[in-house]
């Protein structure tokens, strides 16, 4: 996953569909525009406009984009679209559609991947709180992963924190596909993580992936990883602490006095394969002169991998790390 000056990037599955490539990268901005091809699918908004949904497919690592169109698009340029998570034959679209004055309502739809009929569906009102918010992507997409269910139905995952409890206290509001309908569960901290609990409301995912089974992993490049497995009628919600920055970085993307959190997606990123989570980090040295002050190494750069893995009796663990020179 790589992110860009607009958004950041997501992977999707295309194998459903005949001659595109097994999965692409897909730019999270969406291109407001016109665009027929054999994955075009078409839906209304709540305002029961029509509106087209298609992907301008390149091998990746280009990015693939999406092409949203619906009449009369072009008399108001404040509309825009983007991609806020996806997952297997699955695409969850955010769209924006200028209402009056300055509100802009936002519309959300599922996308689904098919060689004879790609399928677009709008997610039925109310939205949890999150996701009327444009740069919130704490936003998970499951799709269905056995028997013949497999890429037929998807689960669209918010997690909020509950108000009238504890601020480390998460429900998840759960869309599913085949219901067309809300549910909520409520979490419970696994036994190991209980004792850190207050400390789960400094957790501010910024990007959100499937780990396999009915589990989603969201990550806060800063803190850590939660995760639980979404179809557990009770979730459990775990967590994996990610290591502390690397000096350099500490120093120029530290919290502040005042609590600003500098983003870290320059310096950081998670992603999980085969079972592993792995984290890298980038970190410009500093050198220190004989007057005791510091200042870059000029052309260096070095980047430090942290490699950790799933397993059923890890609640909470620290990530370990070894250095690439």
């Amino acid at each position: 996953m790589q992110e860009t000056a607009a958004a950041s990037n997501t992977t999707t599955t295309t194998s459903l569909l005949s001659g595109f490539p097994d999965w692409v990268v897909l730019d999270t901005r969406a291109r407001i525009g016109h665009c027929n091809n054999a994955t075009t699918a078409e839906a209304k908004t709540s305002a029961l406009w029509p509106i087209k949904v298609s992907f301008e497919i390149v091998d990746p690592p280009c990015l693939s984009r999406c092409v949203v169109h619906w009449p009369d698009q072009e008399r108001d340029p404040r509309a825009w679209a983007m991609v806020i998570g996806a997952d297997g034959a699955f695409v969850l679209i955010r769209v924006y559609f200028p209402v009056r004055d300055k509100w802009m309502l936002p519309d959300v739809f599922v996308y689904r991947a098919d060689p004879r009929a790609p399928s677009l569906h709008l997610v039925p009102r109310p939205y949890p709180i999150i996701l009327h918010y444009k740069y919130k992507t704490a936003v998970g997409v499951l799709a269905a992963n056995s028997g013949d269910t497999v890429n037929r139905y998807c689960s669209v995952v918010v997690p909020e924190r509950d108000p009238g409890r504890l601020s480390y206290c998460y429900s998840l509001q759960v869309f599913c596909t085949k219901t067309m309908s809300w549910s909520t569960k409520v979490t419970r901290l696994a036994t190991d993580l209980q004792w850190y609990g207050s400390g789960l409301h400094r957790v501010e995912p910024t990007k959100v992936f499937s780990i396999g089974g009915g589990s989603l992993a969201w990550v806060d490049l800063r803190h850590g990883i939660m995760m639980c497995d979404v179809l557990d009628e009770e979730p459990e919600l775990r967590l994996i602490q990610l290591p502390q920055l690397l000096p350099s970085n500490k120093r120029d993307h530290g919290e502040g006095l005042d609590g600003s959190r500098p983003p870290l997606y320059p310096l950081r990123d998670v992603s999980f394969r085969d079972g592993r989570f792995s984290c890298i980090e980038i970190e410009y040295p500093y050198e220190i002169d004989d007057d005791d002050t510091t200042k870059p190494l000029d052309f260096r750069w070095r980047a430090t991998l942290f490699r950790t893995s799933i397993s059923s009796g890890q609640c909470m663990g620290q990530v370990p790390h070894r250095g690439l020179y």
